[in-house]
């Protein structure tokens, strides 16, 4: 039997997962974690420095490419004050639950001691490089190259059977093309930013602030805003599919049309003017990039074009053209952990050669039944609840025809009752919202007693 090995690119919930899985399988002599950071994590990793400007417009993968090739190091989207929006019953991987003493929606700091505590139960196998940057990704022959770059040593390479990408799609900030924006960077650059670049609202204390986006990252942080300064106004393009509650001191106005640095506002699509605005905080999402993929960027089966999918994938995580390189993560506003293990179920099985694939003709009609489902190409990836839960016990139905049965990673089967469940956390989450302001709120009265 000729020798198999994989690379997981990220070290994230995704790669933690992916590696656990293909080492199950006992059918590879290497299995190799390539993780930019000092640890693993992933993005659960909090950065308490960040660049003080973004990058604007940001609105294509040219653009986020040099927006990265400008960033001297790494740093995390993750901010001070996160929490999950999945309660912790439902977050967890298949047998291996959040500690009791963690919240109901447990706050960054124990989700990423949860990761690192859930690593160290991985096969000893299973190889980690972190501080490690992987510069090109390419099939040469039957064996995919890899160039990677640890720290501040000298670039090499590796080849590898099977590749799994799995550095998620929390790295390349979405900020679009409006007018008057670029002329507004040029007079004050540092007064426009994105939720990446968020830390905590320290900075805008007393300031007038625009928020763009009302998904989850603009709901939960122009809240976190109204601490230290209100009305917060927030911006939105239409109505989200769970909709956020109320707050009295955020004021909600529609999509903007244009930027006016000489009179620092912005007016609406429907006429409104907000002045005097101290600073924009663009919540509005992220690009998919790979820059390690530079060959695969162009043409019919080009993996990025515009950055809003990541094209040429069956049933969200095989490569069409060549199933040899495979992506987890890449789907969005889901239940992340059980998710992951899902995917690396089949992953595992696929690449062990327990599972196999369509011919490419089937799975390219795969690819376009999955859009056409999903109402449009740019929701290929958006899998809100119950979506998500479907989608996981559809893979499990798949792990379930490989043989042995009792062989390998099992993930969770989700039943009826935990993706009611899954489906009711948008009104915990809107609970828990309504009571941080109800605080923020008595505190703000005692400041003024006093």
């Amino acid at each position: 039997m000729c020798a198999k090995s994989v690379a997981i690119i990220g070290g994230g919930p995704s790669g933690i997962a992916a590696a656990k899985a293909l080492s199950e399988e006992n059918a590879f002599d290497r299995i190799v974690i390539f993780e930019q950071q000092e640890q693993l994590g992933g993005v659960w990793n909090h950065s308490s420095k960040k660049p003080g400007a973004a990058f604007v417009p940001s609105d294509s993968p040219a653009r986020t490419r040099e927006w990265n090739r400008n960033q001297s190091t790494y740093f995390s989207a993750m901010y001070e004050k996160l929490e999950t929006n999945i309660v912790k019953d439902l977050m967890p991987y298949n047998n291996y639950p959040f500690p009791e003493v963690s919240d109901t929606l447990p706050p960054r700091q124990d989700v990423l001691e949860y990761l690192l505590n859930y690593a160290k139960g991985l096969n000893p196998s299973v190889i980690v490089r972190l501080n490690t940057v992987v510069t090109h990704l390419e099939k040469v022959g039957t064996q995919w190259r890899i160039s990677y770059r640890q720290s501040s040593q000298a670039e090499r390479e590796d080849t590898y059977q099977y590749i799994v990408i799995a550095s998620g799609h929390y790295n390349f900030p979405y900020i679009p093309t409006v007018p008057g924006l670029e002329e507004w960077v040029k007079v004050d650059a540092d007064s426009i930013s994105h939720s990446m670049y968020y830390i905590n609202n320290e900075k805008f204390r007393g300031k007038k602030v625009l928020v763009i986006g009302n998904a989850i990252s603009g709901v939960d942080i122009s809240l976190q805003l109204t601490e230290v300064t209100w009305p917060v106004y927030r911006s939105k393009r239409h109505e989200p599919l769970l909709k956020p509650v109320e707050i009295e001191d955020i004021i909600e106005v529609s999509e903007i049309a244009k930027y006016d640095v000489s009179t620092r506002s912005a007016t609406t699509i429907d006429g409104k003017i907000i002045d005097g605005i101290d600073h924009i905080l663009f919540c509005t999402g992220y690009l998919y990039d790979f820059p390690f993929l530079k060959t695969y960027m162009s043409g019919e089966d080009a993996i990025i074009t515009d950055g809003r999918i990541t094209r040429r994938l069956y049933r969200q995580i095989f490569y069409i053209p060549d199933p040899t390189l495979s992506f987890s993560g890449v789907v969005k506003n889901v239940v992340p952990f059980p998710l992951a293990e899902s995917q690396a179920a089949v992953i595992a099985r696929v690449f062990s050669g327990r599972l196999s694939l369509p011919n490419e003709a089937e799975m390219r009609e795969s690819e376009i039944a999955d859009v056409k489902a999903r109402g449009s190409e740019y929701k290929f990836h958006v899998y809100e609840a119950p979506a998500d839960v479907e989608y996981i016990n559809t893979l499990q139905q798949w792990v379930n025809q490989a043989e042995p049965t009792e062989l390998g990673f099992k993930a969770e089967v989700w039943t009826e009752e935990k993706k009611q469940r899954r489906v009711d956390c948008i009104n915990v989450k809107n609970a828990h919202h309504l009571k941080y302001y109800a605080h923020i709120k008595k505190l703000r009265d005692e400041t003024r007693k006093d």
